[in-house]
């Protein structure tokens, strides 16, 4: 009721098991000791090795990379968007920005030697809290940013406080099931191995992978595969040929 429609709730059960963490003695205080001194290294910035990229085996790696980055990035802005409850006509311009700037991030990061900057599921827990315009990502990214000078506590919070809030929006992002349509195999089929596989391997490109050729078979199959965009028949070939360079990981 009341506590699921504030704003707040999401934050506080983070907190709340935070502290039932320290009590417990789950989360131990030496090693968040690390407040206002955050340790910044330069090592990697730049680091660049352009003849390497152009060896065979890394090209295939590199291949890999940026179509698992690709599917992982698109499923994750598709169900924020839904979540979030923008229109059907308007999601395909709002992804496409939020592809651009996906991989302007992703780029960027590379250079800079960091992790992948990109788009994480982990968004979703935001819009359940009530974000929904752009103020809502910029405050967040500022709070990511002075985070840098807090890392000792940010590393208070174990990921046993995260997780049980990460399942409950999971849950809450499973309404859009409800626009399925299940008298159309070919529909409901690819959705359903969608939603299995991608917990099973845990990852999301495996997920749409087996949604995407599914679908295409099962077009295929029923006869309907002149109905088809052409733009899927080429991801459905570089899906085939992800999985026979990388294999099934």
């Amino acid at each position: 009721g009341a506590v699921l429609r504030w704003n707040f709730s999401i934050l506080l059960t983070i907190a709340i098991l935070t502290v039932v963490s320290l009590i417990a003695g789950e989360t131990s205080i030496p090693e968040a000791s690390r407040v206002w001194k955050p340790r910044l290294s330069t090592a990697h910035v730049g680091a660049l090795d352009i003849p390497g990229v152009l060896e065979l085996g890394i090209l295939s790696v590199i291949f890999t990379f940026t179509f698992v980055e690709l599917f992982d990035s698109f499923g994750t802005l598709v169900a924020t968007l839904r979540k979030a409850g923008v229109r059907k006509e308007e999601e395909k311009k709002l992804v496409g920005r939020a592809m651009i700037v996906d991989a302007t991030g992703i780029s960027l990061g590379a250079l800079l030697g960091t992790s992948t900057v990109t788009a994480y599921i982990e968004s979703a827990s935001g819009i359940a809290s009530g974000g929904r315009t752009g103020l809502s990502a910029i405050v967040t990214g500022l709070l990511f940013l002075l985070s840098l000078l807090a890392s000792g506590l940010i590393l208070l919070v174990p990921a046993s406080a995260t997780a049980p809030v990460l399942i409950f929006v999971g849950m809450l992002m499973f309404s859009a099931v409800a626009r399925i349509d299940f008298s159309r195999p070919q529909h409901w089929v690819p959705a359903m191995l969608t939603i299995l596989v991608m917990p099973f391997t845990y990852n999301i490109a495996n997920g749409i992978s087996a949604g995407v050729v599914s679908y295409v078979l099962l077009s295929f199959a029923s006869g309907e595969y002149k109905k088809m965009h052409w733009l899927l028949w080429v991801v459905f070939a570089f899906i085939i040929l992800r999985f026979a360079i990388g294999g099934f990981h």
